[in-house]
């Protein structure tokens, strides 16, 4: 069979982060980042609800409170778009004692584990991340607001910064 008769395949072929919207960091944390998208990468399979045939090229943004995904076609330049909110309801929210406790059963530890065990200085967070947004928005919530404190207490006693 060649390549010209063989099915595209369903991935994400890139990931782009809008410039515009995606807060800069520190070296290290620009390398996390780059790191935690080339696993995302890494023998994914993805295909949009549409069925559009991939691989797709995806850019991401923050648009009016919004998280905007546009997922591209990388043969056609066909597109759709993905929104979603930033702000949850209270009922969607997740408290941190129960995202903790579920890590522990995860076969791969989560790319901040990996950085705090090779003993990285600084972790991106992205709850302080979303609390920062939503403060910009004028947005704030208690669960959100306890979250980033829970976490900020853990961090303190194992010496490593949020950047």
């Amino acid at each position: 069979m060649n390549s010209a008769s063989s099915p595209a395949p369903q991935r994400i072929a890139a990931i782009t982060l809008d410039e515009r919207t995606v807060i800069r960091r520190s070296r290290a944390i620009e390398d996390e980042r780059a790191a935690a998208i080339t696993d995302l990468l890494k023998d994914n399979q993805f295909t949009p609800v549409s069925g559009r045939p991939g691989p797709f090229h995806l850019h991401l943004a923050v648009e009016e409170n919004r998280l905007v995904m546009d997922i591209r076609a990388t043969q056609d330049g066909s597109s759709e778009s993905i929104v979603l909110r930033l702000d949850g309801r209270a009922d969607d929210l997740v408290g941190f004692d129960k995202y903790l406790a579920a890590t522990d059963k995860l076969a791969a530890p989560s790319s901040v584990a990996r950085a705090i065990a090779s003993g990285a200085p600084a972790v991106e967070r992205i709850d302080k991340l979303v609390q920062l947004i939503g403060r910009e928005h004028g947005i704030t919530h208690p669960a959100i607001d306890r979250t980033v404190s829970v976490i900020d207490a853990a961090l303190a006693r194992t010496k490593v910064s949020a950047a």
